[in-house]
């Protein structure tokens, strides 16, 4: 209801997707086709590439693409629009994250007829310095790799945590054909007679070389754009940096560079970052940027009256008010509690104010929760851990020493000491590591708060922090949405901002 000064669109015209735009049926060729490598998924990028690099053709998808998004968005009263590159809209969002010079790299599957871009930022720029063409995407190969072992689109972290699983040794030669050097090239995908050869072999054996060659491929290529460019700082976007044990191997080899991803790294975050970008343009300044990516809606706590609404306040339920000593002690009795407090997080990812907290030390109790949530066995649960606490529970390199830095989000794995592998096992997956969530106190003193009590109640320094949704489900928004999810899985309690309900 507030003035606007600018709408901006994620879009610099070179898309070569007019067609759909034209039928209003975006990325129904290529997503809803049956993947990347079926033959209408190939048609489809073919179809988007042909128009994106031909001279002629481009303008012309490009003036039908603006037409026809111009007519859609009158219908909503916005008249005027600018767009911004896929990519820089990617490396915008990533760049707001540092303070001072650095690197930004956004890399995808393809975006605006690239794979990649990166940038200098300053204090008071963003400057494209380099890219890749459609033809050198890594995450293409990987997302088709995942189709051939049977997953869709949006679902390559389960190929990444299928890995760890997984001997590289029978994968490795293909994967190398099919995945070069200098700079990473894929060749026709959809005919190379490699999946032929992956087909045969073991899934977990399939995703352990895919995982192994990207590694091998993308970790020298980011490592000479820091040394060509001396910086000290790198931050990075894009739908590739969603996989976390990439991100690991970046932090090992860069150390002590500091790195950050940006949390909604895929392309939900291009909103944000097309956004920043325009700032940027105008003010010759960043937007301040909130530490932690708490960028929705406020859960307002609900009375009595919304609640038994609800079906909660009578019965079977306790009310209390929200402790995290209550908290603690239903967490330290092996029970799930929910947590729908705060503003939604924003990104593909919970951080505590949309989550649900468990144990991790029993794996029969996390083998419930998997079967509660309905997801695949194959995705490994997440920890928190207090700041003060990391050194003692996870081994260096970090990304960043800070929460708010590289191990605030969720979008790195680190190697676990071997205590925590025993006496924690759910929050270890199968390769040694975990994608930890790292807590402060300034940040996050609710959460905080419950991790001091539990570690005073039962010693253990980590608890499992996954999000609060049904699998395949949006991360809930409302608190309609928090106690729909509460009652369809079953669990022990939800904490509703300063209401805390508990199953009697």
């Amino acid at each position: 209801g507030g003035e606007r000064d600018h709408v901006v669109l994620a879009w610099a015209g070179r898309t070569g997707r007019s067609p759909m735009r034209l039928l209003n049926v975006p990325y129904r060729i290529s997503k809803d086709g049956g993947g990347p490598r079926s033959r209408s998924g190939r048609f489809g990028r073919r179809l988007e590439e042909v128009l994106a690099t031909r001279p002629v053709l481009a303008s012309l998808d490009s003036s039908l693409s603006e037409m026809l998004m111009r007519l859609r968005l009158r219908g909503r009263g916005i008249e005027r629009f600018q767009g911004v590159d896929h990519h820089l809209a990617h490396c915008a969002g990533a760049g707001a994250m540092l303070d001072g010079d650095g690197l930004v790299v956004s890399m995808d599957a393809y975006g605006d007829g690239l794979s990649a871009r990166w940038c200098l930022r300053t204090d008071t720029s963003l400057t494209p310095v380099g890219s890749l063409a459609c033809d050198s995407s890594p995450a293409l190969l990987y997302g088709m790799v995942g189709s051939l072992l049977g997953y869709q689109e949006g679902e390559e972290g389960k190929v990444t945590a299928l890995a760890a699983r997984g001997n590289p040794e029978p994968g490795r030669a293909p994967l190398r054909a099919l995945l070069g050097n200098r700079p990473p090239m894929t060749p026709d995908l959809a005919t190379a007679k490699e999946f032929e050869i992956l087909s045969k072999l073991a899934p977990e054996d399939v995703a352990a070389a895919l995982q192994e060659r990207l590694e091998e491929v993308v970790v020298p290529f980011i490592s000479s754009l820091v040394e060509r460019h001396s910086v000290k700082q790198l931050a990075l976007a894009g739908g590739l940096f969603a996989n976390v044990a990439l991100n690991r191997r970046l932090t090992e080899a860069l150390a002590p560079l500091k790195i950050v991803v940006f949390p909604a790294m895929g392309d939900e975050g291009l909103s944000l970052g097309a956004a920043v970008k325009v700032y940027l343009d105008h003010e010759r300044r960043w937007p301040r940027m909130p530490k932690l990516p708490l960028l929705g809606t406020q859960l307002v706590t609900p009375g009595s009256d919304e609640l038994s609404a609800l079906g909660i306040g009578q019965g079977n339920f306790q009310i209390h008010k929200a402790n995290t000593k209550k908290i603690a002690e239903l967490l330290s009795e092996g029970r799930t509690v929910a947590l729908a407090r705060g503003k939604d997080e924003f990104g593909p990812r919970a951080l505590g104010n949309r989550s649900l907290l468990f144990s991790c030390r029993d794996p029969m109790l996390a083998s419930g929760v998997q079967e509660q949530l309905g997801r695949d066995p194959v995705m490994p649960f997440c920890p928190i851990c207090r700041e003060d606490e990391l050194r003692n529970c996870f081994e260096p390199p970090f990304p960043s020493e800070t929460a708010d830095g590289g191990l605030g989000l969720m979008t790195f794995a680190v190697t676990a000491r071997p205590e925590q592998t025993r006496q924690m096992p759910v929050a270890v997956h199968d390769d040694g590591t975990s994608r930890v969530q790292v807590v402060s106190r300034e940040e996050r003193p609710f959460l905080y708060r419950i991790l001091e009590d539990y570690e005073s109640l039962t010693g253990n320094r980590l608890l499992i922090n996954t999000s609060l949704n049904l699998h395949g489900e949006p991360i809930v928004h409302s608190v309609k949405d928090a106690v729909r999810t509460f009652n369809a899985g079953g669990f022990d309690a939800i904490c509703l901002g300063d209401v805390l309900v508990t199953r009697s």
